[in-house]
């Protein structure tokens, strides 16, 4: 058995997340009691919440791995809203986990506005900017949730994900060794190489017959680590390169091929 808190940091750590931007706060004593304790877990205190996410986001732009942070109850969560807006809206991969009032206080919100101390309904505000976020109701979930969260951060389009944990959950005892674990199923839409195959065909035709052709790459080369793949492609294809801002270090400006950054904040000669 171990207290759910100390589970939450481990498993982290396992997943390689072992950077955690924080504010410190009473909703989340127990797990910052847990990060404090794991020598593996650093973490690094910001000011003010928006701050935590907004560092998390760019830890992920940096290291092309999970960024996350930890924030409080109520206006906690609210504070870190903005920073995981930037996130949604570019597709970066970060994991907010947020404290909440105890289960029994938690309101029935379709009642009233507010129970406990410092409470907020911080989920139903996430979700328009998340790809994926949910109270934990009940501990024996924790590893389901928390694995299908970094599942979908990272699948398909990346995003930003939410877990919203009470502060008795976090103080909860669990059986680490039989809780249900995530799964992933099989895609409908994978796609075997025969269908790759006639994918890069059509792309390859499209190319042949374009009068005026542009490529125009974004931050998924980021994403997907593709850099030197894109470079081997401007190699063999002499074709000029537009990018947006979010991903304008990809070329350096002297770049012969590059026209600039395209878009409301870009270059106006990349807007021809």
């Amino acid at each position: 058995m171990m207290k759910l808190s100390d589970f939450v940091v481990q498993f982290l750590v396992k997943k390689d997340i072992c950077d955690l931007f924080l504010v410190s706060g009473g909703g989340i004593m127990h797990l910052l009691d847990s990060v404090g304790t794991n020598s593996d877990m650093r973490y690094y205190c910001n000011y003010h919440e928006q701050a935590c996410a907004i560092s998390a986001e760019v830890f992920c732009r940096v290291t092309n791995k999970i960024g996350a942070c930890l924030v409080t109850t109520g206006p906690g969560g609210t504070n870190a809203l903005s920073g995981i807006a930037g996130a949604w809206v570019d597709s970066i991969p970060v994991l907010v986990l947020s404290g909440q009032v105890r289960r029994d206080l938690i309101a029935d919100y379709n009642m009233i506005r507010q129970k406990g101390p410092q409470e907020g309904n911080v989920v139903e505000m996430a979700k328009p900017v998340t790809k994926y976020a949910k109270t934990i109701l009940d501990p024996n979930t924790i590893k389901y949730e928390l694995e299908y969260a970094l599942f979908t951060a990272t699948s398909g389009r990346p995003g930003p994900v939410w877990i919203d944990i009470p502060l008795d959950i976090q103080n909860s005892q669990i059986d680490e060794n039989n809780l249900p674990s995530f799964i992933p199923a099989v895609s409908a839409s994978a796609r075997d190489n025969s269908k790759l195959e006639d994918d890069i065909n059509k792309f390859i035709k499209a190319l042949k017959e374009a009068k005026r052709p542009l490529f125009m790459f974004g931050n998924g080369i980021h994403l997907s680590q593709s850099e030197s793949l894109m470079m081997e492609l401007l190699e063999l294809v002499p074709i000029p390169i537009a990018l947006p801002h979010t991903a304008k270090d990809l070329l350096p400006e002297e770049n012969a091929r590059y026209v600039g950054v395209f878009g409301t904040a870009g270059q106006r000669r990349a807007n021809f």
